[in-house]
């Protein structure tokens, strides 16, 4: 019995001594804006055909950008979320052998050594 109720303080005691990252602040991490350069506002007035063609591959070359953007910022939330749900298995897995250690030992014979 007092090796179990050892054991159990040795882990509540490694569990309290672990470092709170929960409680430390979230770095800073500056995360770069679009560089894509918008395209000309077209005139009010009846713009000229060249004019319009101009807009247009400007506007082409501006979605181009902007969905490169994306899908790159969209690929580094995934990196994130998987170094999320790999701590939580984590977590969840060494929970689960402290549960099959406790269940294991919890009708342990008591120690002859009072």
């Amino acid at each position: 019995m007092k090796k179990t109720l050892l054991a159990l303080a040795c882990c509540a005691a490694a569990l309290a001594a672990a470092p709170a990252f929960a409680d430390d602040p979230l770095p800073v991490i500056n995360i770069p804006k679009a560089s894509c350069t918008k395209p000309d506002s077209l005139p009010r007035v009846e713009p000229t055909r060249s004019q319009q063609a101009r807009f247009k591959e400007q506007l082409g070359v501006y979605q181009t950008c902007i969905t490169t953007y994306i899908e790159r910022q969209k690929e580094l939330s995934k990196i994130y979320a998987k170094a999320s749900n790999d701590a939580v298995d984590a977590g969840n897995a060494a929970a689960g052998e402290f549960n099959d250690f406790a269940k294991a030992n919890s009708n342990a014979a008591p120690d002859d050594d009072k």
